[in-house]
């Protein structure tokens, strides 16, 4: 969207769950790494994010998706990034 409101691209478009599958999945396979990466099961690496909000949500309206706040970041199964709400 422009800031004079104009969608660019929509025969492009895609839903919410394909952007996610494009980001996570058919990422990790592009750089043949859909054995360790791109999905959460036992023994791939633990590298995720702990989102405020699902941006599956239908509640969740597309404009308000980019202000879904990050709550905690692992790579490798460890923290790297915690918000300061969740507390210790």
């Amino acid at each position: 969207m422009t800031d004079r409101g104009y969608s660019l691209g929509l025969r492009e478009a895609v839903d919410r769950k394909t952007a996610l599958r494009i980001m996570t999945i058919n990422g990790a396979k592009y750089v043949l790494k859909e054995d360790q990466l791109g999905s959460i099961e036992a023994g791939k690496l633990a590298d995720l994010v702990i989102l405020d909000r699902n941006p599956l949500d239908p509640g969740v309206s597309d404009q308000e998706l980019s202000e879904i706040q990050v709550l905690m970041t692992l790579v490798g199964g460890k923290a790297v990034y915690q918000d300061a709400s969740l507390g210790r």
